[in-house]
């Protein structure tokens, strides 16, 4: 809910003329505007697919016809589903080393198409849980009725194990056990982000979130119970889901916007996600199987391949990387700043995604990423950099704020309204009321 929403609320509930007239408000430190930067006003751009190999373009552009539902979605779930395919197959290696680990969120309004497509490129991975769990089950009772015979020597019968790639439910326990046998890679994947947000803390107080942020650094993480230690020493750990535009600002609570958990996520945001009217076409069979057939043949990669960044890519990399911090540093937005800071790694993690898709379709098998691969790479980047603005302004409300800042809307609300401290800070600030209280004996000082 934004700023106005909820002045506009309570204006009905306390039967209150609501005029904001702030024209005393001064801080000792600077306060984020809200306002009119043209980098804001500019049109998201489709996701670019021109570095992808032909094959990836082209099942694209067909399946989004074919179903009506936005490009940037069908090209987002192909670039999550092939990440998690490469998994911990594929490190680029140098100054730091990154598997394509990436954080996918697919935003959008109801009903307008984000979990189809989704749910399409993950076909292979669901059918290989289905036949693998059930295979586990089957296993599971063998186990526990040799055990049964052994009167109680259990431990000295070997307890089958489930290798599989997608959590759902979960606890945070069993990611680590699921992770201990799949060290490949496993995927987080709700329907609705914002579920998976609401259960950390919900099994136990485990800091589920100092792990996933731990997580997709690929340090290790531990979790120390009465049985033993369940450790992950280098995760993988891949997460996807929709999310609707107006519940973006839910994922930036509980300190998420500040402490760089939602700056770990790309966002596949298209401007127009209106539904189109029915398709009678469908898939052909041979596309769909050959998608399958590319997804399955990287999952079976043998032998892990190292990459690196040859003398030219780098020099690429290189410039745009210096462009970057140009960017980072002039920033006044600290939410903002956050997340340019995490751009150069998420665009390490495409380059090796981009050559996963080269290596299975074109058989480059060669270390060294190409110029074009980093190319296409840095424009995906760029990309997220626009659909990150986006992001930013639906959660602070873009301009409806008009010239005043959110601190400034949060004071007028406390001093000409009886709406309670706890939700000024909550719904605006998206903070404590602690914060509150500070920012407004700061503006009295």
């Amino acid at each position: 809910m934004t700023g106005w929403l909820i002045i506009a609320e309570y204006q009905m509930k306390f039967k209150q003329t609501i005029i904001p007239e702030i024209n005393d408000i001064s801080f000792t430190t600077p306060i984020e505007d809200f306002g009119d930067s043209e980098e804001q006003e500019q049109k998201t751009p489709l996701c670019p697919i021109n570095g992808f190999p032909e094959f990836i373009r082209n099942f694209i552009t067909t399946m989004s016809d074919i179903y009506g539902t936005s490009r940037d979605y069908w090209t987002g779930s192909v670039i999550i589903s092939t990440a998690l395919a490469i998994g911990s197959k594929m490190e680029l290696t140098g100054k730091y080393r990154n598997n394509p680990i990436l954080w996918g969120m697919f935003v959008g309004d109801v009903s307008n198409g984000k979990t189809e497509p989704v749910d399409i490129c993950l076909r292979f991975f669901r059918k290989f849980d289905s036949e693998s769990i059930k295979d586990y089950n089957s296993k599971y009772l063998a186990w526990q009725n040799d055990s049964k015979k052994q009167k109680g020597e259990r431990e000295n019968i070997d307890k089958p194990e489930c290798f599989h790639y997608l959590l759902n439910d979960f606890t945070p326990e069993y990611m680590a056990e699921a992770h201990r046998v799949n060290d490949i890679g496993l995927l987080i994947y709700r329907d609705e982000l914002k579920g998976w947000i609401d259960d950390f803390g919900r099994y136990s107080k485990s800091g589920e979130q100092s792990n996933m942020l731990t997580s997709w650094s690929q340090k290790g993480i531990s979790y120390g119970r009465k049985s033993g230690i369940l450790n992950i020493e280098k995760p993988c750990i891949f997460v996807t889901g929709g999310i609707h535009r107006e519940l973006l600002h839910t994922l930036a609570t509980d300190n998420r916007a500040e402490n760089g958990f939602l700056a770990r996520m790309i966002a596949f945001f298209p401007d127009n996600t209106e539904k189109r009217p029915y398709n009678n076409a469908t898939p052909d069979f041979s596309l769909l199987n050959t998608w399958d057939q590319f997804i399955e043949g990287l999952t079976r990669i043998k032998n892990p391949k190292e990459l690196i960044l040859p003398e030219i890519t780098s020099r690429l990399y290189e410039t745009w990387y210096n462009e970057n911090v140009i960017r980072i540093n002039s920033e006044p937005t600290a939410y903002l700043k956050g997340v340019y800071g995490k751009l150069d790694i998420i665009c390490l993690r495409l380059a090796v995604v981009i050559r996963g898709m080269n290596y299975q379709l074109e058989g480059i098998a060669t270390p060294e990423i190409l110029p074009r691969e980093m190319t296409a790479a840095i424009q995906l980047t760029e990309y997220f950099r626009s659909t990150a603005l986006k992001v930013y302004r639906q959660i602070y409300g873009e301009t409806k704020f008009g010239k005043y800042t959110k601190e400034e809307i949060a004071v007028w609300l406390t001093k000409n309204t009886k709406m309670p401290k706890y939700e000024i800070a909550e719904l605006i600030l998206k903070s404590s009321r602690s914060q509150l209280d500070r920012l407004i004996a700061r503006k009295h000082k």
